[in-house]
Parts: structure tokens; C-alpha cells; sequence
């Protein structure tokens, strides 16, 4: 059988698929890219799932039988020509195989990022699984439990999906697979300070005493890992020494630091959250997030009424010389609300907080 033979005639019916937020409709040519594992593939072959699959051809350029099978750009123009196909897509982007436009009426690539070749490709940009994502792939009614898994498991779409497997294999395969020895021991160093203040020559200082490293090194891999958005830095409001520092994944940092406790996860995951609305956030020190100009997100898993209440008159000066008019408590379970001075004060658990729109 000849290679592009075998790639048509791949039936992916049979794969269990998590609706994502992603949509693929509407342009002719789409670059997905992304965080790694994020779940691009399974994205395009989604939307693959939803067209006349006699008129769609599907090509993974890291496929092993293309070692002694290779293809050029000139056999796939012919194997289109010659079965009418009118949606290419592209897995695994090689630099430079497309040095020419596709006569097709669809093509999608899925590549970790973009090339000047792909210039003029409607860009969707792919990261983690969000608690709705997560949701919509189950019964309505089970937020409790889904929240359970979340907390436990993160955004990586392959723990989410495979449940019965041991977070720790799955965390494992996907570091080695990702990452190389240098970047795991940096993530290592990260997710030590996920959901505090600091500046990365803190970051540099703590990682020295524990592999050697350069400056120059750790500078350029962080800024590396800024720009693939697997870090975060968010500005303090009230602290202007260092940043928030916040990781692409909330359960990862506590499968590979001791330090992580529960309320940084939870404080992450809650800025992850807004984050993923591309909501405009700034840390209020150990308060929470501002959102929106006056909106204070606190993340505050455990916080009874009382104890919110002691705090909030506690703070109400404070609150008040920033504007804040509505403090949202985030809880794990816990529901209630007051208001002191005019500034409005509810809790919600996250699972239900996840889903405001």
C-alpha cells in the first residue's frame, strides 16, 4: 500500500474526544500551535470527525513509516488531484515542507510553533484543559467530583482523559517527553516558587545551590518558558519587589516540588482560571487578583464566614484605598456573602465560581 494510501484510509471514529474551546471552522488556512501535550492532534481530528472523511486526508510528518516511505509536497498535490480532496491537514510541521500553497478548499497545520511559510494562517493557539472544558466532557450534576479530579490531576489533557493511570507515570512521561534534563531541573526550581512573589534572581540563587547553571542560562531558559507560556509573571500591586509567579499547571507543581503545598495550587489554579478568560489580572499581594478595576479575587479554600468577616474589617481600609467594591471569595465547598461598608463580599466553591460568566 502507498503511504498517502494508508493515511486516507486511517479511521478515527473509535477515539474518545474531549470538546475543547477550540474552533476550526470558517478559514481556509489554520496554523494550530501550542503548549506541549495540550492536545492539538486531537483538536484537528476532531474537526476531521465532522467532514466527509472520502474528502479529507490527514498526514503525520513524525509518522515512522515515513522513514523508508518518504513524501514530498509534489506526491500529496497528486494524491489530492487525483481523490478530490478538499481539507489537507498537516500534523507534526516540518520547517520549510510547505514552500508553496495547496490548491485545497481547507488546510490545517498543527505545529508547536509558527514559520515564515505559515505567514497569513489564521493562528489557534492551544493551552491546557480549563475546569469547563473538563465539565462539558461529563454528566451535569458531578461539579464536586470533577473539581476532586481537577485539583488532583491539572490541565494536562492526558490525565484528565486517562483517570485510571497514576498521575505520577503520566507526570513522568510527559516531563521526559517535553522536556530536556536541563528544562525538568528548571521546572523542578519553578514550581518550588508557583503562587509566590519573586524575582528571577531569587529563582537564579535557589537553583545554584542545587545544579550548576549560569546566569546567562537560566535568564534566557525563563524567558524562553515565558514565551511558550509555561510561566507566568504577575505584577503586585502592593508589592513591588518581584512578581507572581504562577505555572502552566497547578498539579504539576505539587508532583515535582515538596514544598507545594494545597493553597498554592489552589491560588494558581484560580489565577490560571481568570487567566484563560484573558481577563487583565494584577496580584493584590497575599489578597488575591484585581480583576476589572475594582473586582478583588480571593482564593481562600478553607475560609469560614466568621474568619472572612474578622479579615475583611481588618482590611476595609485597605480595600477601600484601591477601589474594590466586590471581593469574590473562592472556597473548596463553602457558601456566603456580606457586606461591610458598601463593598460586597460572596464566597462561592471554585466549581461553581469556574462556571461565571
Amino acid at each position: 500500500m502507498d503511504i498517502l494510501d494508508h493515511f486516507y484510509n486511517l479511521n478515527y471514529r473509535d477515539i474518545r474526544f474531549l470538546p475543547r474551546r477550540y474552533n476550526l471552522g470558517g478559514f481556509r488556512k489554520s496554523l494550530i500551535c501550542g503548549l506541549p501535550s495540550s492536545g492539538k492532534t486531537y483538536i484537528a481530528l476532531n474537526h476531521l470527525n465532522s467532514l466527509d472523511r472520502d474528502k479529507s486526508l490527514y498526514i503525520d510528518l513524525q509518522d515512522p513509516k515515513l522513514e523508508f516511505n518518504p513524501i514530498t509536497l509534489s506526491d500529496i498535490e497528486r494524491f489530492i488531484l487525483e481523490n478530490s480532496i478538499d481539507t489537507l491537514i498537516i500534523d507534526n510541521y516540518i520547517e520549510g515542507f510547505l514552500n508553496r500553497d495547496v490548491e485545497v478548499d481547507s488546510i490545517i497545520v498543527i505545529s508547536p510553533k509558527s514559520y515564515p511559510e505559515l505567514d497569513g494562517y489564521h493562528i489557534v493557539r492551544v493551552s491546557y484543559l480549563n475546569f469547563r472544558e473538563l465539565l462539558s466532557f461529563h454528566k451535569r450534576g458531578i461539579e464536586r467530583q470533577r473539581f476532586n479530579l481537577f485539583i488532583k490531576r491539572g490541565r494536562i489533557v492526558q490525565l484528565a482523559l486517562n483517570a485510571d493511570i497514576p498521575r505520577e507515570e503520566l507526570f513522568k512521561t510527559f516531563i521526559r517527553r517535553n522536556f530536556t534534563p536541563l528544562e525538568e531541573r528548571i521546572l523542578i526550581v519553578l514550581s518550588h516558587f508557583n503562587g509566590s512573589n519573586v524575582t528571577i534572581h531569587q529563582i537564579y540563587t535557589y537553583a545554584k545551590r542545587r545544579f550548576k547553571i549560569s546566569k546567562d542560562s537560566i535568564y534566557k531558559k525563563i524567558s524562553e518558558f515565558r514565551d511558550r507560556e509555561l510561566i507566568f509573571f504577575i505584577d503586585d500591586i502592593l508589592n513591588r519587589n518581584g512578581k507572581r509567579l504562577i505555572l502552566f499547571d497547578f498539579a504539576l507543581a505539587g508532583y515535582l516540588s515538596l514544598s507545594q503545598k494545597f493553597i498554592k495550587q489552589f491560588d494558581s489554579m484560580v489565577a490560571l482560571t481568570l487567566m484563560d478568560d484573558r481577563l487583565s489580572i494584577r496580584s493584590f499581594g497575599s489578597f488575591g487578583y484585581i480583576i476589572d478595576g475594582d473586582i478583588l479575587v480571593s482564593p481562600s479554600p478553607f475560609e469560614s464566614r466568621d474568619s472572612a468577616y474578622r479579615r475583611a474589617k481588618d482590611k476595609i481600609e485597605l480595600y477601600r484605598e484601591y477601589n474594590i467594591r466586590y471581593l469574590h471569595i473562592v472556597t473548596v465547598s463553602t457558601h456566603y456573602n456580606f457586606k461591610i461598608s458598601g463593598i460586597e463580599f460572596f464566597a462561592l466553591p471554585f466549581y461553581e465560581w469556574a462556571l461565571m460568566e
